[in-house]
């Protein structure tokens, strides 16, 4: 989950909106009969637009919805203990618990989401450049008793990192201040763009 600070707060909606991808755990309701093959199959066939009503525990109005799945790859699957673990790349909005009853469904035995972990949202994706809430604690306790910053600067990330999937736009210097002000940018105030 990203935590912005200060300014940053303004390119959260930069990244709410941009892909997920998620691991998830689906417990079945039964054995399947096709075994592993069917349930790849099935999770290959809910690939594409998909026809989405959020769960009935949910923040938003329930009414029927499109989303998008990219991706998605099996990654476990047990047919005695009725689990199968999965890897889903999808549009921001999609409702993973309602892909888990879709699945059930498809395969005929039912089917309900027991874990889910997101492993990237936007730019951002679970690996190195993770931190917890306690490293961000102890990194501010760092700097309040002895004036280090430098395991605060290790946790925290600059804002930029969120903007690495976009181009740029180079600004001329002359261009900036009438920018600032809310004048509109033209083609001659720009030095480059689309890096």
């Amino acid at each position: 989950m990203i935590v912005c600070i200060d300014r940053a707060t303004r390119l959260v909606k930069s990244q709410q909106g941009a892909g997920k991808e998620y691991v998830c755990v689906i417990r079945l309701h039964d054995k399947i009969p096709g075994g592993e093959a069917q349930f790849v199959r099935a999770l290959e066939t809910l690939t594409g637009a998909l026809f989405q009503r959020p769960p009935l525990i949910s923040a938003v109005k329930r009414q029927l919805r499109i989303r998008t799945i990219h991706e998605s790859k099996n990654y476990e699957f047990d047919n005695e203990r009725h689990l199968g673990v999965f890897w889903v790349s999808c549009e921001a909005g999609t409702y993973i618990r309602t892909l888990c009853v879709h699945l059930g469904l498809l395969l005929g035995v039912g089917a309900h989401m027991q874990e889910l972990r997101r492993v990237r949202s936007g730019a951002m994706a679970e690996g190195p450049g993770m931190v917890t809430l306690h490293d961000v604690m102890d990194a501010q306790w760092v700097y309040d008793n002895n004036r280090d910053e430098s395991y605060l600067r290790k946790v925290i990330s600059p804002l930029e990192s969120l903007l690495t999937g976009y181009k740029r736009i180079v600004v001329k210097d002359s261009a900036v201040n009438a920018v600032c002000y809310g004048a509109k940018l033209m083609i001659p105030g720009l030095l480059r763009y689309g890096m």
